[in-house]
């Protein structure tokens, strides 16, 4: 569905912060779909909803936002 959907990936190591506790490896993961076009400021906007993710051993997060895309 070119110009609106978007998926993205990707990982990161995060050092342990404290002395004798190892560090871990985040996956992470996001999807954005183009959900409507509007006249904004003198321009064509178009809105967006995105779904991210971050995961790790004992960690958990997620998110919802609502914007334009760019």
């Amino acid at each position: 569905m070119p110009g609106r959907f978007r998926v993205r990936g990707g990982s990161y190591w995060e050092p342990g912060r404290f002395v004798g506790v190892s560090g871990r490896l985040h996956a992470t993961f996001g999807i954005e779909v183009r959900v409507l076009e509007l006249w904004f400021w003198g321009s064509m906007r178009r809105g967006r909803i995105s779904l991210t993710t971050d995961v790790a051993q004992n960690y958990r997060n997620g998110g919802l936002s609502v914007g334009f895309w760019h």
